[in-house]
C-alpha cells in the first residue's frame, strides 16, 4: 500500500530531480535504452532512456520494486509525450528558449564539467542519456521554466490559492469511507466493483439505504463507527485520487466512486477544521499546484489531437487524462 501511495502520489508531478536506486533485475543497459523507441509522437521518436532518466529524477531515493518499474515507465510515456507536445507548442508560439540560448547553456554546462574534470560524454553515461536526449531534456526544464515565471505572477498565485485554500491552508476533514477492496491490476473487478459503488451510492442519495448500513453491509475497510477513518490533511495521509475527492465535498456530501490502489471507494466528509496557513507560508506549494494544473490543462488538448503510435515496448495507459 505505502507503494501504491508513493505512485499515485508523485505521479502528475512536474518539479523533478533524483538518482535511480539500486540497478532493476532484468533492467535495460544505458546503450540499449538510449536506442530503443518505445513511441513515435507526430513522428518523432520516444526512447526509454527518455522514460527510465524521468522516474530517476522524480523518485529520487525511492527504492522501486522492480514488479512496479513497467507501471512507472508508463506513466513516464504518457509525461514525457505531453513534454514534447507542449515544448513544440511553447516554440511555435515563440514563448520556448532559442537554439542560441540553449547551445549557450549547454557550452556553460560543459564547462562547468570541465572545471571538475569531468566530460560530457563521461556525464552522459551517468544518466543514461545520448547527446540528443539530453539536449531535449535540458530544453525542456528551460523553456518550461521560462514559460511558468511569465505566466504564474504573484496576483494569479494569490488568486490559486484563494481558490483552492483548503488545500493549501492547513485544513484538516474528519472522514468515513466504504470499500470495496481489487487488486490494482485486476481490471475486470475494478470495473465491476465501480458499477456496484455507483449502485449503492444512487440508493444511499434517494435513501433506500444510509451510508452507515451501507458501510456494515458491504465494506470491506472499517466498519466501526460507520466506516470512519479520523482526520486527514490534503497532502501526505490518504492517496491522492481520496484526498483530492474528499477535499471536493462539503460535509455531509457523498462523493462518487473513487478508485485507489486498494480498490474503489464511497467517501464522506463528516467535519471540517478550518486551516490557519497563510499565502505567504505557503507559497512554493500554491505555485507547484499551479504548474501542475497548467501543465495538464494545456497539454491536454495537444495529447488528444496528436498522431501517437506505441511499439509495444510499454503499455500506454489506459485512461489518459486520469491524474
Amino acid at each position: 500500500m505505502a507503494w501504491g501511495r508513493l505512485l499515485l502520489c508523485c505521479c502528475i508531478l512536474l518539479g523533478w530531480p533524483w538518482a535511480w536506486a539500486a540497478a532493476q533485475p532484468g533492467q535495460d543497459s544505458a546503450d540499449q535504452a538510449t536506442e530503443t523507441v518505445v513511441a513515435y509522437v507526430n513522428d518523432q521518436p520516444v526512447y526509454l532512456a527518455e522514460l527510465d532518466y524521468l522516474i530517476r529524477t522524480t523518485f529520487r531515493r525511492a527504492k522501486i520494486p522492480p514488479a512496479a518499474l513497467q507501471k512507472l515507465r508508463t506513466w513516464a510515456l504518457e509525461t514525457t509525450v505531453r513534454r514534447m507536445l507542449l515544448l513544440d507548442h511553447l516554440r511555435q508560439q515563440g514563448k520556448a528558449v532559442s537554439r542560441e540560448e540553449l547551445d549557450s547553456h549547454l557550452r556553460d554546462f560543459r564547462r562547468r564539467l570541465e572545471a571538475n574534470r569531468l566530460s560530457l560524454r563521461q556525464h552522459l553515461a551517468e544518466i543514461g542519456l545520448n547527446e540528443e536526449q539530453f539536449r531535449r531534456a535540458v530544453d525542456w526544464k528551460l523553456s518550461w521554466a521560462r514559460f511558468l515565471a511569465r505566466e504564474l505572477t504573484e496576483e494569479k498565485l494569490r488568486r490559486y490559492f484563494e481558490q483552492h485554500r483548503k488545500e493549501f491552508d492547513g485544513t484538516r476533514l474528519r472522514v468515513a469511507h466504504l470499500l470495496l477492496k481489487a487488486a490494482p491490476e485486476d481490471t475486470q473487478a475494478r470495473q465491476r466493483l465501480r458499477r456496484q459503488a455507483e449502485q449503492l451510492r444512487q440508493q444511499i442519495v434517494e435513501g433506500r439505504l444510509s451510508f452507515e448500513e451501507a458501510v456494515a453491509r458491504y465494506s470491506q475497510g472499517t466498519r466501526q463507527n460507520g466506516g470512519q477513518l479520523g482526520w486527514i490533511a490534503r497532502h501526505g495521509d490518504m492517496p491522492e485520487p481520496f484526498a483530492r475527492a474528499a477535499f471536493a465535498l462539503e460535509p455531509g456530501q457523498l462523493s462518487p466512486a473513487v478508485e485507489t490502489p486498494a480498490g474503489i471507494h464511497l467517501l464522506r466528509v463528516l467535519e471540517v477544521k478550518p486551516g490557519e496557513k497563510t499565502f505567504e507560508q505557503v507559497r512554493s506549494a500554491v505555485r507547484r499546484a499551479a504548474a501542475r494544473e497548467l501543465f495538464w490543462k494545456l497539454s491536454t488538448p495537444l495529447l488528444q489531437q496528436a498522431q501517437i503510435r506505441t511499439t509495444g515496448r510499454v503499455p500506454w495507459p489506459s485512461r489518459t487524462g486520469s491524474r
